[in-house]
């Protein structure tokens, strides 16, 4: 299914189930999965969420209800649905997110970084190793994550 397809609120929902069936599986299959599902929704081409003011940032339930999403607000659902998904097992210190300029590809976007190891959205449905990629990458800004949905500039 896809869930941009479905209404605003039935997305809410379906993004909810979605976050109970994740603490059945193991932390990669979770990873996995939660990239596959964030990945499903359509992407603008221009950033809906500004990387320089994540003061701004709207909450995973308005974008969901909006179903607006860039290469931005796909990284931060990411985390949130996982954070949500099991907040004792997935902490928001064990994320951070970064807006990286990748040398290597010459793009801008966004990254999910979990315990300083592993990465999100650098390649679709793919967990990446940080060391792997991290020569290639100019961060641009780092962003605290809290329980709150709200991030912070560092």
């Amino acid at each position: 299914m896809q869930p941009y397809l479905l209404s605003p609120k039935e997305r809410i929902r379906h993004w909810r189930d979605f976050r109970k069936s994740l603490p059945d599986k193991t932390d990669r299959e979770q990873l996995i999965a939660t990239s596959q599902y964030c990945h499903r929704f359509p992407i603008l081409l221009n950033n809906y969420l500004n990387p320089d003011r994540p003061q701004d940032w709207l909450t995973p339930w308005e974008l969901l209800y909006l179903g607006d999403f860039c290469s931005v607000s796909i990284p931060y659902m990411m985390e949130q649905t996982l954070i949500m998904s099991n907040e004792e097992k997935w902490k928001p210190e064990r994320f951070q997110l970064l807006y990286v300029d990748d040398t290597e590809l010459s793009a801008m976007f966004m990254i999910l970084v979990i315990d300083a190891k592993y990465v999100l959205n650098y390649s679709l449905n793919e967990i990446i190793n940080f060391d792997k990629i991290q020569k290639n990458c100019i961060i641009q800004n780092k962003y605290s994550s809290s329980k709150n949905h709200r991030h912070t500039l560092l």
